[in-house]
């Protein structure tokens, strides 16, 4: 049988950034990131996806995912 597996790219809000990586925070745990856009600055909300930064997001989004995520997954 052949499983199929979703990906998921979770908000992370940028806290710190040293040369192409970030320290952001996602979801309360503190984590090191990759960055491609050099144009993200701290405070910036962003979509990761495992050790990646994907995209730049709105708080908005990422409140609006945060909370798919925990109706989806009541802890």
């Amino acid at each position: 049988m052949l499983r199929q597996f979703m990906c998921i790219c979770l908000p992370a809000k940028i806290l710190s950034i040293k040369q192409n990586s970030a320290r952001v925070d996602l979801s309360g745990r503190e984590i090191d990131v990759k960055m491609i856009d050099n144009n993200l600055k701290i405070g910036d909300w962003i979509l990761v996806y495992g050790d990646l930064i994907i995209n730049k997001i709105s708080a908005r989004e990422a409140r609006k995912i945060q909370k798919l995520i925990l109706d989806f997954n009541p802890a």
